[in-house]
């Protein structure tokens, strides 16, 4: 009677040790950072992605201030050793290589690399603004690169340190944008710890 008894215990710590077994191994889900939910296994498409690039932040929070919703003085920014973001923009390519925020300015630092004849390179990064997808372009609206004045690049040529900025309400992380064009990637902006931005593809889970 002892040995059923024990025998019946013995299956039944089994059966559940098994469940336990089965879902750290097999188990999936999701996780949050700054308010944002994603994959546990991310998709990054056709754009190249780099989460744990980024340097030592740039500035620091003001005195009391956790996070950016608390401090509109706070100094928040990041660069990346590679680009966070790089997307197709005609035969050109546009990346992102630093970001930052001081009070309601976010701005971007990015490189752009023409293509193999001159022609303009459009700035369609955009800011969505809200639920009903609205956009609002940067300031300024357009590059302007110093061999041509205007927009034109080069053939083959480099720019680095084109700035494009965003007025945003510092309370309100993470930051939805666009590179718009035909690529139409859409990413976030979240803070990281040290005072630092981060480059996000949104989710696509419940």
């Amino acid at each position: 009677m002892y040995m059923k008894t024990a025998l019946i215990f013995l299956w039944s710590m089994a059966v559940v040790l098994g469940v336990f077994a089965y879902f750290a191994v097999f188990g999936t889900g999701s996780y949050a950072v700054m308010g944002s939910s994603l994959s546990a296994n991310p998709v990054f498409a056709t754009s190249t992605f780099a989460l744990a690039t980024t340097t030592a932040p740039t500035g620091t929070a003001a005195a009391g201030g956790s996070a950016a919703a608390s401090s509109s003085s706070a100094t928040w920014g990041s660069t990346f050793s590679t680009p966070a973001l790089t997307w197709p923009e005609g035969q050109a390519k546009i990346s992102i290589m630093g970001a930052s925020l001081q009070g309601s300015q976010l701005s971007f630092s990015l490189s752009v690399q023409a293509g193999p004849s001159l022609a303009c390179v459009p700035l369609n990064l955009r800011l969505v603004t809200d639920e009903e997808g609205d956009v609002e372009p940067p300031d300024p609206a357009s590059f302007t690169f110093p061999d041509s004045g205007n927009c034109n690049a080069a053939p083959g040529g480099t720019y680095d340190n084109q700035t494009a900025t965003f007025t945003v309400d510092p309370t309100a992380f993470p930051f939805l944008l666009t590179t718009g064009g035909a690529s139409s990637i859409y990413f976030e902006i979240s803070t990281t710890t040290g005072n630092g931005l981060a480059v996000y593809f949104p989710s696509t889970s419940g």
